[in-house]
């Protein structure tokens, strides 16, 4: 369908069929992801979820009333002889946490190391699974082993060899507890790994498991450096070294973190000479960077997009692309809190949002009420099971039926002679998440709820949430392109405490023995119509239980200059092909 408002034309191509079990951070920031696929193609992590917190990305396509409609295949230029030199400066939000692949646990340090380094397999534009490191792989008839056959004259950064060895470590690493790898969960059903020989591995598995290239994935790291390194403290996780189509060059803490093409890169050298990632955590500031010509590319918020990126001017300089993201919003309850530990409380909650407001006035209308974590793109999600509906006076009588009474009628409900006053936690740099807490604030009041808004710097935030420090926060879950596995969420394992380092994605204490058992069987169930049935099941307990407010899914919006050429919009978004994107000599910008 075609939308057309103030001279533009927004293209959303037909519903792209999504064959995926969608597998979060920095929504908060900007109200968007920076990020929602590796550069290079690759699902965001085959360990599944990321938490973020606040919104999203991938592609539909943006011209003005001038130009031709951009459609999948197609590209925003006229092309210009392909050339290779200049930079691509673009924002990230914090420092980041780590560049080791294993530990990251954020999209402000994936952005950085999705392009230094490289996966067995890789997404392409059609979100189909092809090679990376990997030449090809066999899976077992029974589904209990795959075997990977790897590509030849691959080497790290530093010159030395890639091997079996290399995988068998890594995916060893990944298991081994002492680690603290947020992907271990992943690779729970790896039973051995075995090198063949120098360019072939195979990893034997302890039950029948489905999507194995993807579930035993994940980028491969150097055996040779981290085998005499503290796997933790290693001065490679700031000066990584990798097999990627880009080189780790430097790190100015607070500044940017500087990487340069691989020229001996296995799949061709970049066009681009450099990939600058300027650390400014202010909304405003990036765009202003932007305009003065000092950011290349960014991810609009709605209200950026609506007020400031429709003039003549702006698309001049700048493409806009914009989809449905593989994301959701939520705001998220520590269900050791004693009042928040009630599901019927946690209903009321929901029921007393309204939602579609939220989307209008702080999303400008990109975004679509959900029921699940599961999203509607997914061939997993439960479609009869609709999303909670905004209606104050049902909320008010399901508090009252739990004996929450406004007694002394000023406005605030009581139970027990205590006040129902609630926390609500947000990331301190994002004006998005901070409109989106007032919404929430407003609608709670009408239904006698106290809420107070505390705000965090990132790293706050994360620490604060994971060690249970909190009552209830605004966030959001990125899922990757091909598979979501919701172990990571609500199976009781996943609850970070002291023995796994406070790295599991169950940080709000959620515990369902059903649930527990759905999760696990989900993860060995070959069978997808058999899996179906398990995730239906599985979605009803978890509407049911509202242990997350399910708020709603989004659409993201990010701008990159004209100067780049190369860029194919595709089902897998723009960055799929990162590798392709160049600026003609006639252009370039930066020597």
């Amino acid at each position: 369908m075609y939308y057309a408002s103030g001279g533009e034309r927004l293209f959303f191509p037909n519903k792209i069929q999504l064959e995926m079990r969608a597998v979060i951070f920095d929504i908060i920031k900007t109200g968007h992801t920076q990020l929602s696929l590796s550069r290079k193609g690759k699902n965001m992590n085959a360990s599944g979820l990321k938490l973020l917190t606040i919104c999203l990305m991938l592609p539909i396509f943006w011209a003005n009333a001038t130009d031709e409609i951009m459609t999948k295949g197609q590209t925003s230029e006229i092309l210009l002889s392909p050339s290779y030199g200049d930079s691509i400066i673009e924002q990230a939000l914090s420092d980041p946490a780590t560049l080791n692949p294993l530990l990251s646990q954020d999209t402000g340090s994936d952005q950085v190391i999705n392009l230094i380094f490289d996966s067995l397999t890789q997404v392409n534009g059609d979100l189909k699974l092809s090679p990376c490191l990997a030449d090809s792989w066999e899976v077992s008839a029974d589904n209990m082993a795959i075997t990977f056959y790897l590509k030849k004259g691959v080497r790290w950064h530093d010159g030395v060899n890639f091997s079996a060895d290399d995988v068998k470590f890594t995916i060893e690493k990944i298991m081994d507890p002492e680690s603290g790898s947020s992907l271990r969960w992943s690779f729970s059903e790896v039973k051995t790994i075995e090198v063949v020989n120098t360019h072939e591995v195979k990893v034997i598995l302890k039950t029948p498991t489905q999507d194995i290239p993807l579930k035993i994935d994940s980028q491969i790291i150097p055996k040779h450096i981290y085998e005499r390194e503290n796997f933790k403290t290693s001065e490679y996780n700031r000066h990584p070294i990798g097999t990627g189509p880009f080189k780790f060059l430097e790190w100015q803490p607070a500044e940017q973190v500087v990487l340069v093409a691989n020229q001996d890169y296995h799949e061709g050298r970049p066009f681009l000479d450099r990939v600058i990632f300027k650390i400014i955590p202010d909304d405003s500031a990036v765009l202003l960077s932007l305009l003065r010509g000092e950011l290349d590319l960014m991810t609009l918020t709605p209200d950026q997009y609506t007020k400031q990126a429709k003039s003549k001017e702006f698309h001049d300089k700048f493409n806009i692309y914009s989809c449905p993201a593989f994301s959701y919003f939520y705001i998220a309850y520590n269900l050791d809190h004693p009042i928040l530990k009630d599901r019927n409380i946690r209903q009321a909650l929901t029921i007393a949002i309204d939602r579609q407001s939220m989307i209008d006035n702080v999303r400008y209308g990109f975004g679509k009420p959900i029921a699940t974590d599961f999203l509607p793109t997914s061939w997993a999600c439960d479609k009869s099971i609709a999303p909670y509906p905004y209606d104050p006076v049902l909320s008010g009588k399901i508090l009252s039926a739990a004996g929450w009474k406004d007694i002394d009628r000023d406005g605030i409900l009581e139970r027990d002679g205590m006040k129902f006053s609630l926390e609500l936690t947000i990331y301190n740099a994002s004006p998005t998440a901070k409109l989106m807490a007032d919404i929430i604030r407003d609608c709670w009041k009408v239904a006698g709820i106290e809420v107070k808004i505390r705000v965090l710097e990132w790293t706050n935030f994360l620490e604060q949430e994971y060690h249970h420090n909190f009552q209830a926060n605004i966030g959001c879950w990125l899922q990757g392109n091909l598979l979501y596995d919701p172990f990571e969420t609500w199976n009781s394992s996943q609850i970070p405490d002291e023995k796994n380092g406070y790295s599991g994605d169950n940080f709000i204490s959620y515990r369902n023995p059903e649930v527990d058992r759905l999760c696990e069987l989900g993860r060995i169930t070959p069978d997808r119509i058999k899996l179906k049935e398990i995730y239906y099941k599985l979605q009803a307990i978890i509407h049911e239980d509202q242990p997350y407010t399910f708020l709603f899914s989004t659409d993201d919006i990010f701008t990159v200059s004209k100067r780049f050429h190369g860029i194919e919009a595709a089902p897998a978004g723009i960055f799929y092909n990162f590798r392709h994107w160049y600026v003609p000599e006639e252009l370039q910008k930066y020597k």
